[in-house]
């Protein structure tokens, strides 16, 4: 065989068969050869071969109902009496026995018959079926690849229908499968090389084709090869003025023409001129004649045609004669198939075009004879017109992608989808093997539904190996494509409490590459809280918890991070365009990446509910998770922690520039609340973390505690949330620092939180009195230590009026109720905060040794009085009869 040229689509299909020779088996060329040189002349018509019996036979075959059994008989049916007409009878017969022959040889049991011998020549036979089906001079190889794939579709679903007494040949199988696979590879391989590269025909017969385009302001270099200008001999396209490569298109100095048109022209005007020769009725109506690919087909099988009409008349090798007869019953069959989706109507009758079929069957058909004289063929036959190398194979390409066998890509690709969900656990492995081959040439398959369906069932096989094959089989693909890693993001979660070890680690490892090259990923919120889920469970296997430890610290952590990928790309279109309040200003890659890296926090604590996880995750990450200091991984999480460290500040500053922008365009809609509470939150785990961090922004975090946030229903949560950073970052401020606060509204507004909110903020705002009133710095009787006792006073005088009011609160109003709570939590929040300067640490073991102070004057924090009534006076609300107060 003719090495072709690196781009052309037969290198794509040797690559697809896993062939890297230009050489093929003698018993693929000759059953080639054996099947082309069955062909006979074709009918002039195809009504010539219906005998006067056979009408009515044929007036049923139009009028059968459509259900899918009687459709697929039909179809057979109409192919097999094309197939008679066209002359192609005996290539489907030789073609038929030689497949039969060759499967029963190969599906026997042991060495009888030579099963062994026979199966690799099959294996070889496909690879070379698959390197030849783009050559012009063996047209039978679609034949026989179809005919091959139809007997090892049915071998093999019959392989998966088997009940468990009959024994099914577990090599052949093998074989088999890895033959049904490659073929259907080669297909979507062919079929999306179409897809993609697709020829630029004229659409219509009115295309302004024939007047020359203007030239263009510049020489452009379109030759096929892909090379630059070289210091070599080029051609100008007449037409449309692209130069290509002499050696390229066959043409040496001496043998310039004095007009040449590349292939693409050459196409343009041709198949205008055809149009004009064959379609129905007058072109100068004015209105449009729309060509479709069914008339495009027409025009590119008469190129090949007289391509393959010169070559038999300058080699004296029957070869491209016979090739020849083949391709014109080949294109007579395809005739009569249009000529009955026509008279069928429909969808299928709009397909097929503008040229009169009979007209081009009789043009086909009387170039049966080869001709002596090529100059004496008639004008039309476009024989005189002939393409460069390059584009009689992207012909080829164009015509095999319309095949019968491109035709029957669904069939394939189903049988493959239904053994994937079969019942032996070797088949599921071996046709999601032999799937993963189809994947691997068009992965945009991944993306059908019913694709989609079948792997997504992989994932619950009840097998780890074939689950992780699933896994890993998404894993590949998710990065290339986005609505494919949105298609299978629910999946790859479920996978994610998968029993075996190996499954979770693969799909931690897929969602931090996809993170990492992808960090606005839209299923980041769920994968990030489903992973931290798993590293916070005691029972995770601890290389699995370790990976995700790793992952956030690639993720959020490490401020090489946003080198990764197309992540600086992505984030720079977040950038505002002008910046009014920081005009100037000049924003980072690595600011930008912090600011995602803080906008995913937020996220995951949004989804989460809570920010107890990340809490876990950040504490860990900086001062480590008890892991020992023996493990051999020691050195690497100590590093860790040291990024994780320096990466803090910058993601506190993130954090506040994010809750800046969220006031500068909040609505005060009820999801607006909750993604405040999100931003404080996540706050609020770097407030547990490094509360030194949270201290210049508390001026921004303050205003919050006045409870009119306009968000309702997440008040409380609100207040308790910035309660808690001020109770944290308290010891942190300076002297200033904390005479500014105290000397401003703070003190009033923890205070009425404590008389207006419910219990949970309740604590943190007296918590938060209280570290303020005990600050190192604060004077004696400084403003939050009277405002606390004055509270602490009130609550007390209002439990000691009510203690024996009921024994059972739950009867009474819910006002009450309510209040004898709030004081409850109040003071035994005081009780548990404040710490007295001179209080007594004279811990005493009786509880009888407490009283109840009656005259609240002598309440005083000093001498542990507060405290010891107190505790007292809970006494008697503990022995209440409701559950709820106790």
């Amino acid at each position: 065989l003719g090495s072709p040229s690196k781009s052309s689509p037969a290198n794509a299909a040797a690559a697809a068969a896993g062939s890297h020779n230009d050489y093929i088996q003698p018993i693929c060329a000759l059953t080639l050869l054996l099947i082309q040189s069955c062909v006979v002349m074709p009918f002039q018509s195809d009504e010539d071969v219906i005998e006067e019996g056979d009408a009515d036979a044929v007036q049923e075959l139009d009028d059968e109902s459509s259900d899918e059994d009687d459709d697929d008989e039909r179809e057979e049916r109409l192919k097999a009496k094309a197939n008679d007409t066209s002359g192609l009878d005996g290539c489907v017969a030789t073609c038929n026995a030689f497949t039969s022959q060759m499967m029963s040889r190969c599906s026997r049991k042991g060495e009888d018959g030579g099963a062994s011998e026979f199966r690799p020549i099959l294996a070889n036979l496909i690879d070379d079926l698959l390197l030849v089906r783009y050559l012009i001079e063996f047209p039978a190889a679609e034949l026989l690849l179809l005919s091959l794939s139809h007997r090892l579709g049915s071998d093999l679903l019959r392989a998966s229908a088997a009940s468990k007494t009959q024994i099914v040949e577990v090599t052949y199988l093998s074989t088999a499968m890895d033959a049904f696979g490659k073929v259907t590879s080669a297909v979507a391989g062919t079929l999306r090389q179409h897809r993609e590269n697709p020829f630029k025909l004229p659409d219509t017969m009115n295309s302004p084709g024939e007047e020359d385009p203007p030239a263009p302001q510049e020489e452009v270099n379109r030759c096929f090869c892909g090379r630059g200008n070289l210091d070599t001999f080029m051609l100008d396209c007449d037409k449309c003025h692209s130069w290509f490569h002499g050696s390229c298109i066959g043409i040496t100095k001496d043998t310039v023409p004095d007009v040449w048109f590349c292939d693409d022209c050459t196409l343009q005007t041709t198949i205008l001129e055809q149009a004009k020769v064959f379609a129905h009725g007058s072109i100068n109506d004015g209105a449009p004649k729309r060509l479709t690919s069914k008339d495009h087909n027409h025009v590119l099988r008469q190129f090949l045609l007289s391509y393959l009409s010169r070559t038999a008349q300058t080699s004296s090798s029957p070869q491209a004669d016979r090739a020849r007869e083949f391709l014109i019953a080949t294109w007579v069959k395809e005739l009569t198939l249009e000529k009955r989706s026509k008279k069928s109507g429909g969808r299928a009758a709009k397909a097929v075009g503008m040229f009169d079929l009979d007209l081009v069957r009789s043009h086909a058909i009387n170039q049966w004879s080869p001709i002596p004289n090529m100059d004496q063929i008639h004008h039309h036959h476009s024989t005189k017109t002939s393409l460069t190398n390059d584009g009689n194979h992207r012909i080829m390409l164009s015509l095999v992608a319309s095949s019968e066998l491109s035709g029957s890509f669904p069939r394939l690709l189903g049988v493959l989808l239904k053994l994937m969900g079969d019942n032996m656990a070797s088949i599921r492995k071996l046709s999601l093997k032999a799937f993963l081959q189809v994947v691997n040439v068009d992965p945009v398959l991944m993306a059908q539904p019913s694709v989609r369906k079948e792997v997504s069932r992989c994932f619950h096989d009840e097998a780890i190996s074939v689950r992780e094959a699933a896994v890993s089989l998404v894993g590949d693909y998710v990065l290339q494509s986005p609505n494919l890693a949105a298609a299978f993001h629910t999946p790859l979660l479920e996978r994610m409490v998968d029993r075996g070890v190996s499954v979770r680690k693969r799909v931690v490892k897929i969602f931090r590459e996809l993170l990492l090259t992808n960090p606005s990923y839209g299923g980041r919120a769920a994968a990030m809280h489903c992973m931290l889920q798993r590293a916070d469970d005691r029972k995770e296997d601890d290389g699995v918890r370790d990976l995700i430890h790793e992952t956030f610290h690639m993720l959020w952590f490490n401020g090489k991070a946003f080198e990764r990928g197309k992540s600086s790309l992505s984030l720079a279109a977040d950038i505002p365009p002008d910046d009014t309040k920081n005009p100037g200003k000049i924003i980072t890659k690595a600011q930008l990446y912090c600011r995602e890296a803080a906008r995913a926090m937020v996220e995951v604590v949004k989804v989460s509910g809570s920010a107890e996880y990340l809490t876990s995750l950040v504490k860990g990450l900086l001062f480590g998770f008890n892991e020992g200091d023996k493990d051999k991984k020691n050195v690497e999480r100590k590093r860790r922690q040291e990024d994780s460290r320096n990466q803090c500040n910058s993601l506190v500053l993130a954090l506040v520039e994010l809750l800046l922008l969220f006031e500068d365009i909040r609505a005060h809609r009820e999801e607006d609340g909750k993604e405040l509470v999100a931003l404080l939150s996540t706050l609020s785990v770097f407030a547990q973390s490094y509360p030194g961090l949270l201290v210049p922004h508390i001026d921004t975090l303050v205003p919050y505690l006045k409870g009119d946030n306009g968000a309702k229903k997440h008040e409380t949560v609100i207040v308790g949330t910035v309660s808690s950073i001020v109770s944290l970052t308290s010891s942190h401020l300076n002297s200033a620092e904390l005479l500014r606060l105290t000397g401003g509204e703070l003190p009033t507004d923890l205070v009425n939180i404590a008389y207006k909110f419910p219990p949970s903020a309740v604590s943190s705002a007296v918590e938060a009195l209280a570290k303020l009133a005990n600050h190192p710095d604060a004077s004696t009787g400084n403003i939050q230590e009277k405002k606390l006792f004055n509270m602490a006073v009130q609550f007390y005088s209002y439990l000691l009026k009510n203690k024996g009011t009921t024994s059972n609160f739950s009867t009474m109003k819910k006002s009450m109720r309510d209040n004898v709570r709030r004081a409850l939590s109040a003071l035994g929040s005081i009780c548990r905060f404040y710490e007295c300067h001179d209080g007594v640490d004279d811990y005493t073991l009786d509880p009888d040794s407490f009283f109840i102070v009656t005259n609240v004057k002598q309440l005083q924090f000093s001498g542990n009085v507060l405290s010891s009534a107190c505790f007292a006076l809970f006494r008697e609300y503990l022995d209440k009869d409701d559950e709820q107060t106790k």
